[in-house]
């Protein structure tokens, strides 16, 4: 076992403001967490089915768009289907389209549940103001074999549970600014710039590509 010390990781679960309204980021501190260590067949198992080449793909979508106080803005265009899943993770939440953000999540529930909880944080008030992408990149296997431990870790571990027929990483570096409402709520993360990671897979060959898990990245 391998202990990790003084980290700041950003785990996508389903957290709290100050009054216990459900939103989706929360700090979490690793402070004399244990892991088990991944040994290189697991991870040469994980990389089995890394995937950094796409059929074409011509992005569709719409790069700014304001929605009565709420405003999306992208400064890139998506290249592949996984950045244009990370792309609308952030479109579909200002356009309040919160069904569609739920279908684009796999198989996990906490992801579902937050579609949900934004939903209704949006009908009281306490919601995302604006986003706005600043870059989109899918990292290449090397990027994955380079990245630090507690990454690299933890992204393995989900690799190897969901059991991809194929998979890929895409980082985006986005700002957010909260709404009023929200922000006397207290949110565990203020207004700013922030990195993140999507893990984004299929199934199977004939499963559509969907986002499976969300990591911060505490710089």
């Amino acid at each position: 076992m391998k202990k990790i010390k003084n980290l700041i990781i950003f785990a996508l679960v389903t957290s709290c403001f100050t009054g216990c309204t459900a939103i989706k980021e929360e700090e979490v501190f690793m402070e004399s967490q244990e892991f088990k260590e991944i040994s290189q067949e697991e991870e040469e198992k994980a990389l089995e089915n890394y995937v950094t080449e796409f059929p074409d793909y011509e992005f569709t979508g719409i790069l700014d768009e304001t929605v009565g106080d709420r405003h999306f803005a992208a400064e890139v265009t998506p290249a592949n289907i996984v950045e244009d899943l990370v792309f609308h993770d952030y479109y579909y939440d200002i356009k309040g389209e919160y069904d569609k953000l739920s279908g684009i999540y796999g198989d996990n529930e906490s992801l579902k549940i937050s579609a949900s909880n934004e939903k209704k944080r949006f009908a009281e008030g306490a919601y995302m103001q604006e986003y706005i992408i600043h870059s989109l990149s899918t990292w290449m296997k090397e990027e994955f074999q380079n990245s630090e431990y507690i990454y690299k870790h933890l992204i393995t571990r989900d690799i190897l549970k969901y059991q991809f027929s194929k998979f890929a990483i895409v980082q985006v570096d986005m700002s957010m600014q909260w709404s009023e409402g929200a922000l006397k709520r207290g949110p565990q993360l203020g207004n700013g710039e922030y990195r993140r990671l999507f893990l984004c897979g299929k199934k199977s060959d004939d499963d559509k590509w969907r986002i499976y898990e969300i990591y911060w990245v505490d710089e």
